[in-house]
């Protein structure tokens, strides 16, 4: 179900005509322009604020401001191209599934052709945004623009005055939705979606260009990625021996290195407190690697912080990386943000 609009009410996304609205819009668009060309990604614009704010009004001006280099997404449009209107019987989970799915998969083609994106959806709470962090997240640079300021009443009186309403009803339902959210200590900001699942965000890189003239490699991580977790909890390092083999990550390794000799680094956000028991666990199993980087004993920051400051001190210089493996979101944004190509082997919203 979409926190956007409850399934028995089909809405177009709120198109205010107010000029506060529209000079609220060409201020958004100034600073999603400066935005655009300061960031090396594509730009995923995400509105935020309840029905009539001026959501559409301000996603429009945007991509009137960029020129043909923006594709706008929004559910409630979505909604009405797949299925026809049927208050009466709503949209069943699957057709709501259906909707999510297709979005998601628009605005992943549109970063993916490098256009810009902007989705004016509600997003008052974290279910979608999650999903568009999902989507592109590492691939893209996202820009919130928050209009959750507009009173309430304003919302009402604007959705009152134009043809297509979305309701009192349903607009009041989403304050309260949006209040429980604040409550629970969670609001929609660009922190949280530049970031990983806590919403802290994401440590700055450097473009990785390979140099052909170096050893060619491929990073893998242990965790998750190349060991499943075994009779021990996440961080119980002490235990790590008792982890399974994933074989077909090893496999993987295997192939790189008999078809083109390449060398495997492993990069582990285990302490290097943890080595011995690391070392023997990978030759229990005949995992081939050439070199094991760890993080120093006693260091608890963030994984890809981490894992960053590894590549760039043992790896940047030294190899040309065909592919890493990993499993958790955040390490894999990172990877993706400097241009390595990336595959990602389990789920890792963590």
């Amino acid at each position: 179900m979409s926190e956007d609009t409850p399934t028995h009410t089909d809405v177009n996304t709120a198109v205010s005509t107010d000029a506060t609205a529209t000079e609220t819009a060409t201020a958004t668009a100034a600073v999603a322009v400066a935005a655009a060309e300061e960031a090396p990604l594509p730009v995923v614009h995400v509105m935020t604020g309840l029905p009539a704010s001026g959501k559409t009004t301000a996603a429009r001006a945007l991509q009137a401001e960029a020129g043909g280099r923006m594709r706008r997404v929004n559910l409630d449009d979505l909604r009405l191209m797949l299925d026809l209107p049927d208050p009466a019987r709503g949209r069943s989970f699957k057709h709501e599934q259906t909707v999510l799915a297709v979005q998601d998969a628009a605005v992943r083609a549109a970063v993916d052709g490098g256009f810009d994106v902007v989705v004016d959806n509600t997003h008052l709470t974290k279910n979608i945004p999650k999903r568009l962090k999902a989507a592109v997240g590492g691939l893209s640079t996202f820009v919130v623009h928050d209009f959750t300021d507009v009173p309430l009443e304003e919302c009402l009186r604007r959705d009152a005055a134009r043809e297509r309403q979305v309701g009192e009803e349903i607009i009041r339902i989403l304050a309260e939705k949006n209040e429980k959210a604040r409550r629970g200590g969670w609001r929609l900001t660009s922190e949280w979606m530049n970031g990983g699942s806590s919403g802290v965000a994401a440590p700055p890189v450097t473009e990785y260009v390979p140099d052909p003239a170096l050893p060619a490699a491929v990073m893998c991580d242990i965790d998750g990625t190349l060991a499943l977790i075994g009779d021990r909890g996440p961080y119980d390092f002490s235990r790590c021996e008792l982890d399974r083999l994933n074989e077909s990550v090893r496999h993987a390794l295997d192939a790189f290195r008999r078809a083109d000799g390449d060398s495997i680094v492993l990069l582990s956000g285990r302490g290097e407190e943890y080595r011995q028991q690391t070392e023997s666990w990978l030759r229990r199993h005949e995992v081939p690697y050439d070199e094991l980087w760890m993080r120093a004993a006693g260091d608890t920051r963030r994984d890809d912080v981490v894992k960053a400051e590894l590549f760039d001190r043992h790896v940047r210089h030294r190899y040309a990386v065909r592919v890493s493996l990993d499993d958790r979101d955040r390490v894999v944004a990172i990877w993706r943000r400097m241009g390595l190509p990336t595959w990602q082997v389990n789920y890792g919203d963590f």
